[in-house]
């Protein structure tokens, strides 16, 4: 890390290289202050691919799997709360040369959620607060997905057959 003037004013050694990264925030930040990395890590016969979020000391905060490892090379990441209960840590994989993203949520436990790969290129990711809530916003190309909670409904709590959306 170097400061204003350029002056080394500390050197972490994470343990894995490092090659692309992602400024985020974490938790209840208002400040992105985290680093997120796509890296491997040696598992039994090889290496697993995983997102891996340090804090500002270098230290290991999250491992996050990743299931698509670093077949797309950029990065960007975010918490979205969809409600008081729904908290989630949105990250977006992107490739230029693939011309596809893939959109991951994270529970509070680290694991997969939801995931969707999108047919194009995608950079942009931030938040839109709403009352109670954020909506996750997601910047492609020349357009912009929206990604929010869907209220329960008591009709919709009634019904036995799943719900699509």
């Amino acid at each position: 890390m170097r400061d204003a003037n350029g002056d080394v004013i500390a050197q972490y050694l994470p343990g894995f290289y490092v090659s692309d990264f992602a400024l985020t925030r974490w938790g209840g930040e208002t400040r992105p202050t985290h680093i997120l990395v796509p890296t491997t890590e040696a598992g039994v016969g090889c290496c697993k691919p995983v997102f891996v979020l340090l804090d500002t000391n270098g230290k290991i905060v999250a491992k996050l799997e990743s299931p698509l490892g670093d077949l797309l090379n950029r990065i960007a990441a975010t918490p979205v709360h969809f409600g008081r209960e729904a908290e989630y840590f949105a990250v977006l994989q992107s490739g230029f040369a693939k011309e596809r993203s893939i959109l991951f949520l994270y529970d509070k436990a680290g694991q997969i959620a939801y995931q969707e790969i999108l047919g194009e290129s995608c950079l942009g990711i931030g938040t839109l607060t709403v009352p109670d809530a954020e909506t996750l916003l997601v910047g492609c190309d020349a357009k912009i997905w929206e990604y929010s909670r869907v209220p329960q409904t008591k009709s919709a709590l009634n019904e036995s057959t799943p719900q699509s959306h």
